[in-house]
């Protein structure tokens, strides 16, 4: 039978029959999945199209350089590795709870030699007494009744004897209550719960690799689009200063030129900054020192880019494709679990005994059958008179349970807010995206206009400066936003928890790192 709520006079009933009639319960609360409220569906655009399989995300950007990044961080980096060290600790309290439900066997020896007493006799000859040495022992020195399997030897005043002593004892705990298999049931959620943590820290770390290789990117490729208008702008200055030489130029124009010229030039130290940082940062994921990368990223590449249009599912689907959900839900079930061990304090614990050996005076005779001993008992313990502490105990590990269930519910709800947001903000950024398209190419019209109009001393020079920064900042901008629908797109694959179930085929260890 299993125990769903708990009530003193009701336990006291449940405990005198099972202890009499030897039935067996479960003190853990039935669990069940809580609920909570689920939209019918994302946030995601009419034109959403099926978009490649999370499982292996990372081939919708084709980049063999990032597959390559993501193939040796799964193998070498740090918080994976904690994360798997964390599993086997997990495993291995899982093994030490299974053992409850075993004998506990010790195996012992004794080699006694002991030595009566002279002044032993009080009003008469009497023998002293002398243990073998045994884990069992007596309880007293003047006693015979041996106990624990342990044969006392009577010896009279001043003599000598020897004692030698081989054999095991055993104590089995009867989990009538199910005390025992309750704190299995706890090390074993727990222990799922890690394998889930690993797993979410799987698709993070996925995430972040891939994240920090398309800013690289966008960084170097917005550094490029600076050097061509730095080259652009000194042609220009070049042009001015020719043409003051001519006597067709002002001082002003060549000033203008200059001054724009350095502002330009100021953009590249951040952008060296940011990309430095990005290469370290990649380094870092890898499990490598700050600078291991950079031979290898250093030359400039192609922003990598995805499909343009995605179906993320349903909300539904998330509550079992997320990880850190999964984690969330087997710690509360671990927590529900713990309130079974709780429980299971109100109620006597059973155990039996036994030992088996052999015990002799003289060596010859040690391995002959009239050695042999052997005992069998029972003790049950009941902790009645803490019943207030157990209570409180109980009270506790039910407050923490809530506590996992509120978790649980933050961990749900926080991963639907981000797979909205992600989708919101990549749908936005495609939109922003085609208009700076636009902008880019109004503006080299625009520039292209200005020059013409310059030559022909129509407009001033200050005209076609202006129209040289607005080309910059546009193509800066649509830089920007190739390198945000990345990641964006990113973070969508990232919220729905996609990577982890191939992500592991290449964690393994002694092979060629191959993604999918």
């Amino acid at each position: 039978m299993r125990i769903r709520e708990y009530h003193p006079r009701a336990f006291l009933i449940v405990a005198l029959l099972a202890s009499g009639f030897g039935v067996g319960c479960s003190v853990v609360p039935d669990f069940h999945t809580p609920e909570v409220p689920l939209p019918e569906n994302f946030h995601a655009p009419k034109e959403s199209q099926p978009g490649p399989e999370l499982e292996t995300w990372w081939k919708s950007f084709q980049d063999p350089t990032l597959e390559k990044l993501l193939a040796e961080a799964v193998q070498e980096n740090l918080d994976l590795k904690l994360a798997e060290t964390r599993i086997r600790t997990a495993r291995a309290q899982l093994s030490v709870a299974n053992a409850g439900l075993l004998p506990s066997p010790v195996i012992d020896g004794s080699a006694n030699r002991s030595k009566a007493s002279k002044n032993i006799a009080l009003g008469g000859n009497q023998a002293a007494t002398t243990t073998g040495g045994s884990s069992g022992g007596t309880n007293g020195g003047t006693t015979g009744t041996p106990t624990g399997g342990a044969n006392n030897i009577q010896l009279p005043p001043g003599a000598t004897a020897n004692l030698f002593r081989a054999g095991f004892d055993a104590t089995w705990e009867l989990d009538i209550f199910g005390g025992v298999r309750a704190e299995i049931e706890v090390a074993a959620n727990l222990y799922e719960a890690q394998i889930e943590a690993r797993n979410s820290a799987l698709v993070t770390l996925l995430a972040e690799v891939a994240r920090n290789y398309i800013e690289l990117r966008g960084f170097q490729h917005q550094k490029e689009i600076v050097q061509k208008n730095i080259q652009t702008q000194a042609d220009s200055l070049e042009i001015q200063t020719t043409r003051l030489q001519a006597g067709i130029s002002s001082e002003l124009a060549v000033a203008q030129a200059e001054s724009q010229l350095a502002s330009t030039k100021s953009e590249i130290p951040n952008l060296e900054t940011s990309i430095e940082k990005s290469l370290h940062r990649i380094s870092i994921l890898l499990g490598k020192p700050p600078q291991a990368v950079e031979a290898e990223l250093a030359a400039a590449q192609p922003i990598p880019s995805g499909p343009r249009a995605i179906t993320p599912g349903l909300p539904s689907d998330l509550l079992r494709r997320r990880p850190d959900i999964r984690a969330a839900e087997r710690r509360l079930e671990a927590a529900n679990a713990q309130v079974g061990v709780a429980i299971s304090d109100l109620f006597p614990k059973f155990n039996l005994t036994s030992s088996l050996g052999l015990q002799s005076r003289r060596t010859s005779i040690f391995a002959d059958s009239s050695s042999l001993f052997w005992s069998i008992g029972s003790t049950v313990s009941w902790s009645i008179l803490s019943w207030h502490a157990i209570e409180a105990n109980i009270e506790l590990q039910s407050s923490r349970e809530e506590e996992s269930l509120i978790q649980y519910q933050q961990t749900v709800l926080s991963a639907l807010e981000e797979v909205d947001n992600a989708l919101v903000a990549y749908e936005q950024e495609q939109k922003r995206h085609q208009l700076l398209e636009d902008a880019v190419r109004s503006t080299r019209r625009s520039l292209d206009l200005a020059v013409k109009l310059n030559d022909a001393g129509v407009v001033e020079f200050i005209n076609v400066l202006q129209a040289e920064q607005s080309v910059s900042e546009a193509e800066r901008q649509l830089s920007v936003s190739d390198q945000l629908v990345s990641t964006n797109l990113l973070a969508i694959y990232k919220a729905l928890g996609g990577g982890w179930e191939r992500g592991l085929e290449i964690g393994e260890k002694n092979t060629e790192p191959k993604l999918g």
